[in-house]
């Protein structure tokens, strides 16, 4: 995928992210699949915040969907995880309820 498709397809899900109705249930899957890999790598919250310049804070809200993160923190996260865009997307298919739908019904 080229950079300009890259960033295409990142604004494209952003929006889904935050015009969705069921956002909360996206935002609690996105947490869990980033402190499941971090965790799996051995990193410590906020060691893991440090060394990637993350805010420690902004860390503990998207891995707890305390706020609505924006998606480029997100996948800002989940590169410094070292996940590409589609493992991330993978992961998180997996954590969500098996009949969530991104597709509008339209």
């Amino acid at each position: 995928m080229t950079g300009a498709r890259h960033k295409k397809v990142i604004y494209a899900i952003m929006i889904k992210f935050t015009m969705h109705p069921d956002k909360k249930i996206l935002y609690e899957a996105v947490g869990r699949v980033l402190r499941k890999r971090r965790k799996s790598l051995g990193c410590k919250l906020t060691i893991f915040a440090y060394e990637n310049d993350i805010p420690t804070t902004s860390l503990t809200s998207i891995e707890g969907a305390k706020t609505e993160a924006c998606f480029s923190n997100i996948y800002k996260v989940a590169r410094a995880l070292n996940m590409t865009f589609e493992e991330f997307g993978r992961c998180l298919d997996k954590e969500l309820p098996e009949n969530f739908n991104l597709q509008d019904d339209n």
